[in-house]
């Protein structure tokens, strides 16, 4: 490497047969960032020969910001790391650098040792997991929006129906000889409470639409999407005869969250327990009880219970999915999902939202102190 190291000694072979058959790229760069050796596997990754390598500088071989001091640094003797890419001949090679200092006693020289690990898979694998997750959101949309057209229909054939029954008796009311008032008025006020029950179903549907739209994190009181939730699966909860117990706070109590997906998983939920109500063997009132409550000033829960559901196969693959997708957008959020499936108590899922989505050193405090409560 220099002419102080005498290259025919045993400890020189030995080291350099080691630094041969290593895995990750070598480097030995001099005081001025030179390169003065490097291993097979450097000259395989670059796709370059050794000579030509040695005397050139390892900034030409990294795209870098020219501002940054990293190699101050390393020669400062700060073990240090980044992740960077090197240029190959076709295309560029990310890469996990670590930075050392190697000091020749007798001279005083200073080489600064550099090895660099692929991580090519690894960036691989972060974008088919990534890739993954959108696509299991993406999935688990579409099929939000697939219920909520199935829901439009109920919740709109059913008043359609009333009022065009309403709508004939009172014409054949008015036809008769002695039509009586106070029946007329009856069914045109009955017709009235289905015009609004219609008007609130297609508001509701051009809400969801409008915030499908929208991606961006808004101050989103919990209370106000739980109400959506439940207004959106009203019909559902009416026709499985499933009472709804409902405890809020007094004070309302505000996230940062995109409201679609905070709604995408109360839904999601509540749809849930009301299949494994449907499901369970369990003969009794069907309920589902929801709780809102601030703890300690850091988080919002939402306990949403069943008692007269159990889910048979807890490891079914759609449930897991869904509930997957569900702890996925909380996480995401900077809160926690857990859920808790017994036979004799029934379903429970628990969900805390952080009150102080901004602060994510606050955030990660109230993880922790989560985690040693659990």
């Amino acid at each position: 490497m220099n002419q102080s190291v005498n290259r025919d000694v045993p400890e020189y072979n030995a080291a350099v047969a080691i630094l041969e058959h290593l895995h990750d790229a070598i480097f030995i760069l001099n005081d001025r960032g030179v390169i003065e050796y490097a291993n097979k596997s450097a000259t395989e990754l670059l796709g370059v020969n050794s000579y030509k390598l040695n005397g050139c500088s390892l900034k030409e071989y990294l795209f870098i910001d020219p501002g940054d001091n990293w190699f101050g640094e390393a020669l400062s003797g700060s073990n240090m790391e980044i992740e960077a890419q090197l240029k190959g001949l076709e295309y560029a090679i990310p890469v996990l650098i670590s930075f050392g200092i190697l000091e020749d006693a007798g001279t005083g020289l200073r080489f600064i040792l550099v090895s660099a690990r692929d991580i090519g898979w690894r960036k691989e694998m972060e974008r088919l997991l990534n890739q993954k997750q959108i696509m299991t959101l993406s999935k688990s949309r579409y099929k939000e929006m697939g219920e909520l057209a199935i829901n439009l229909v109920h919740n709109l054939g059913q008043p359609l129906t009333s009022l065009q029954l309403k709508l004939d008796l009172s014409k054949k009311e008015c036809g008769k000889e002695k039509p009586r008032l106070e029946k007329v008025t009856t069914h045109l006020e009955k017709m009235g409470e289905l015009l609004q029950n219609i008007h609130k179903t297609v508001e509701n549907a051009r809400r969801f639409a409008h915030q499908s739209e929208d991606e961006s994190l808004k101050a989103l009181n919990v209370e106000s999407a739980l109400k959506k939730a439940l207004e959106q699966l009203d019909y559902e909860f009416t026709e499985k005869n499933i009472a709804i117990v409902k405890k809020t706070p007094r004070k309302a109590t505000h996230i940062l969250a995109n409201p679609l997906s905070i709604q995408q998983v109360l839904v999601t939920l509540l749809r849930k327990l009301i299949q494994a109500n449907l499901e369970s063997q369990i003969r009794e009132e069907r309920s589902i009880e929801i709780e809102l409550s601030a703890e300690n000033g850091k988080w919002i829960a939402v306990s949403i219970k069943s008692g007269s559901a159990y889910w048979q196969v807890p490891d079914d693959i759609m449930l897991t999915m869904d509930l997957k997708v569900v702890q996925l957008i909380v996480e995401t959020t900077g809160g926690d999902f857990r859920w808790y499936n017994n036979k004799n108590s029934g379903i429970l899922f628990q969900i805390r939202f952080p009150l102080n989505s901004g602060n994510e050193r606050e955030q990660l405090q109230n993880l922790i102190a989560l985690l040693h409560q659990s």
